[in-house]
């Protein structure tokens, strides 16, 4: 059977069924829309969740600090179970185990005054200083003692933050590369 033959015969068949192929090419074009409307909505709707997310999550800083916090390691020893043994081991304190130290090197600082400023809001450095102050009392002179440190002159880490929390030295070229860095909207 020739090209020709066959489409004459298509031709035919197509037009003595209409009402058959008309509700096809009905049903195809209802299911192509819906597909498309789906897309739409989807891509639309990821928009919006992208959109939400950059301006809710722009509402909070990314902080690198030198020292940081974590509070997962102090639930776990609620939870330690205490060996019966008769030999004594020396433990590591919760407080040691939650902290971890960053190293903030002059290359870091480097790197972070490099970032492209259309990725981000704000890029500030803070160097955290503690105050050393002198008194003199009766003659000699003595350090001054806040009401947030411990006598026994042991500083943990709470009481270290509490310390120097408000106090801050800008951004120096001499200054020792130790600093709070905080980095808006990554």
């Amino acid at each position: 059977m020739s090209f020709f033959t066959a489409l004459k015969l298509s031709f035919n068949n197509i037009r003595t069924k209409k009402g058959r192929t008309f509700l096809t090419m009905f049903a195809s074009s209802i299911g192509i829309i819906g597909i498309a409307v789906v897309l739409a909505l989807s891509n639309g709707f990821q928009r919006q969740i992208d959109q939400t997310q950059k301006e809710t999550l722009s509402q909070f800083p990314v902080t690198i600090s030198q020292v940081g916090q974590d509070g997962s390691g102090q639930q776990q020893n609620l939870k330690q179970e205490f060996s019966k043994s008769n030999s004594v081991t020396a433990a590591t304190s919760a407080a040691e185990k939650a902290q971890h130290e960053n190293k903030l090197t002059s290359n870091y600082l480097d790197y972070v005054d490099k970032i492209s400023p259309s990725l981000t809001k704000n890029i500030s450095k803070t160097y955290a200083t503690g105050l050393n102050l002198i008194r003199s009392v009766n003659g000699k002179y003595q350090a001054v003692k806040f009401s947030n440190t411990k006598q026994s002159g042991q500083t943990d880490f709470a009481t270290l933050m509490a310390q120097t929390t408000g106090v801050g030295v800008p951004l120096a070229k001499s200054a020792s590369p130790s600093a709070e860095v905080i980095v808006n909207d990554l």
